[in-house]
């Protein structure tokens, strides 16, 4: 149900009978606030007049949700590490926290250990209603928690979650479903994974832990590929061979691997400026590689310059993201992590890398329903500027200062100022107006964003490029022999034939730009939201920013309004019309492109460093994980 949808039931709630709300295919918390909205009651109020009876949720004495099969709680993370088990969950219906507690029992010994829970804030859900006087209001209809668990472990120690009534004790009949970096499988009998101290296996819904013995894994593992053997033959005979592969090689291999990347068709982030210095380091316990697709127009460059390069969608790919010791890298991306896609139930078991997010540029907004700790799980969260780290620590990521380091990007190692008389145009992306992504090209597994007709008609389009062929631009440009540079984010690469200029003062780039070279060379930016600002103010080069949609960016683009406010922390000047902007460019040209005091201030108070020291840093907080 879409926000107009959900609109239009919210304005005739009153007047729809309870069984006419229930038969609304959508959420059972959209239908929750419907009755909320009829009957004028808070969400307080509303959950005290509810009560379950077996399978079956009623509200006032009437039925209004029949549950046909046991509701699931998530488990996102389970690790076990020296004495501990650590297991990371959410809830699925919010409901429950009100009326159940989640508990975890050491069947052995009969202990039980009560979860340690809290709103999980990235997962809840709010719409946008209009409310009596007209005015729009976020209301919330959906709150999540999450529950975690350190309880002490021991060899042979078998631990049991449930879900318990607070009113009279007894047991919540419940699934608990086993996430990415749960590595157990509930729908499958002879599912483990193990560590270098444990094995832990998931039978009949318990975890039970060993020492890790080499014939307690030999044996679990023969289980559990006579399991696999009985998958579809396709799926079994990649498993099974995967399986073989890491097993024989993670035996053989003496050092540990860096699977290092930026995207899979296109390198010269993060990543890659890590995986520079990650190679000059010489190591003689780590083995860094370098992840990116054979179509890639910088494959050649990185093979011929670095070697240890790994072709993206690869068997060796696949066998070294099971092999890694650290998975490094400037995205968060699902191609990163869903690379097994139909077979992840066999192999999730041997995932054991630590994910390190370099980040691609600094965090403004609010990523956290994106980046927070159930999806991802970072281990080492890098940040740059001071307000920025503040913002992931104190937000709703589910991160600490255990995951999230000051320690500035890696490629900012690399930036240096060689100013050339260029003005540099660089917007970000609109993923309301983006296209949906195809292959890259025929029989690729990589994916990138097509070409939209439609794109011509948006007002992003017609404010670029009424930029690009401005005649007043054009003079300034040619009287102080300046040239402007157009460059479109990589999302709307399909779309640079849309533009054009009728003056040889501008330049349209197209995908493969060298952005190193840009922020060096170019000395002035101008942007809209896009976090190249920040790469530009670190070199202290003046920035103007372009916001002529800023409400409809804020409400459409990913990720909430942040900390960022461009009126507080910008490096520039926010405008909202072309002329303005024009008329910005116009005076930085005339005055040699100098950013203005009261900008330098606002730079050398924002980033915690400038000394070309990242990489080391980021280095060393990899090797104290």
């Amino acid at each position: 149900m879409n926000n107009s949808e959900f609109q239009n039931y919210v304005s005739i709630a009153k007047t729809l009978d309870d069984s006419e709300i229930m038969k609304i295919k959508t959420e059972m918390s959209y239908k929750r606030f419907l009755l909320m909205e009829k009957y004028g009651l808070s969400l307080e109020e509303f959950l005290s007049e509810t009560y379950r009876k077996e399978n079956k949720l009623y509200f006032r004495d009437n039925l209004v949700f029949n549950f046909k099969w046991p509701e699931a709680f998530v488990v996102d993370i389970v690790e076990a590490k020296e004495d501990v088990l650590l297991i990371e969950g959410r809830t699925t219906l919010s409901y429950y926290l009100d009326d159940y507690k989640i508990c975890i029992e050491e069947i052995s010994e009969n202990k039980v250990y009560e979860a340690k829970t809290e709103e999980n804030k990235a997962y809840n859900k709010d719409v946008e209603i209009v409310g009596k006087d007209g005015l729009r209001k976020n209301m919330k209809i959906f709150t999540s928690y999450k529950f975690k668990f350190n309880v002490p472990i021991t060899d042979r120690a078998k631990y049991r979650i449930k879900v318990e009534s607070l009113s009279d004790g007894k047991e919540m009949k419940c699934v608990f479903r086993y996430k990415k970096f749960g590595k157990l499988n509930e729908e499958l009998t002879n599912s483990y994974f193990t560590n270098d101290e444990w094995i832990l296996k998931l039978i009949k819904g318990s975890v039970h832990i060993y020492r890790k013995k080499l014939s307690t894994l030999a044996r679990t593992e023969i289980r559990w590929t006579n399991e696999i053997k009985k998958q579809s033959k396709s799926e079994a005979k990649e498993i099974l061979k995967l399986r073989k592969a890491y097993w024989i090689c993670n035996a053989l291999f003496r050092k540990k691997i860096w699977l290092i990347s930026d995207r899979p068709h296109i390198a010269g982030d993060n990543g890659e400026a890590f995986f520079s210095y990650a190679v000059k380091m010489k190591s003689r316990e780590i083995k860094p590689y370098f992840l990116i697709s054979e179509q890639s127009p910088d494959y050649e460059r990185i093979k011929a310059l670095r070697g240890n390069v790994i072709k993206f969608g690869s068997f060796k790919h696949k066998l070294f993201f099971l092999l890694a010791d650290k998975l490094i890298s400037s995205s968060a991306d699902d191609w990163l992590f869903d690379l097994m896609k139909d077979i992840e139930y066999g192999v999730k078991d041997l995932y054991k890398f630590d994910y390190v997010f370099l980040q691609h540029g600094i965090i403004q907004k609010d990523f956290s329903k994106w980046l927070n700790k159930c999806r991802k799980n970072i281990k080492v969260f890098v940040t740059s500027a001071k307000p920025e780290f503040k913002s992931i620590v104190d937000g709703d990521y589910g991160y600490s200062e255990k995951e999230v380091k000051l320690t500035g990007l890696p490629r900012y190692d690399n930036l240096k100022s060689e100013s050339k008389k260029m003005v540099s145009v660089m917007p970000t992306w609109r993923q309301h107006i983006v296209a949906a992504h195809v292959p890259m090209s025929e029989n690729s597994q990589i994916k990138v964003r097509g070409y939209s007709e439609s794109f011509k008609y948006t007002e992003y389009y017609r404010f670029y490029q009424s930029i690009l062929n401005d005649d007043r631009l054009n003079a300034a440009l040619k009287k102080s022999d300046y040239t402007c540079h157009f460059y479109l984010h990589p999302s709307f690469s399909r779309q640079i034939i849309d533009f054009n200029s009728k003056y040889d003062t501008v330049v349209i780039h197209g995908e493969n730009a060298d952005y190193n070279r840009v922020f060096k060379e170019s000395s002035l930016l101008v942007t809209d939201y896009s976090s190249v600002a920040m790469d530009f103010a670190y070199l202290k080069k003046p920035v103007i920013y372009a916001q002529f949609d800023k409400e409809d960016f804020l409400n459409n683009h990913t990720g909430k309004e942040g900390y960022f406010d461009y009126e507080t922390y910008g490096f520039g000047d926010v405008f909202k019309s072309v002329d303005e902007v024009v008329d910005k460019i116009i005076e930085y040209i005339k005055g040699g492109c100098v950013m203005e005091d009261l900008y330098i201030d606002r730079v050398e108070n924002f980033f915690a460093y400038n000394d070309h020291e990242n990489c080391r840093r980021v280095y060393e907080e990899i090797l104290n994980l």
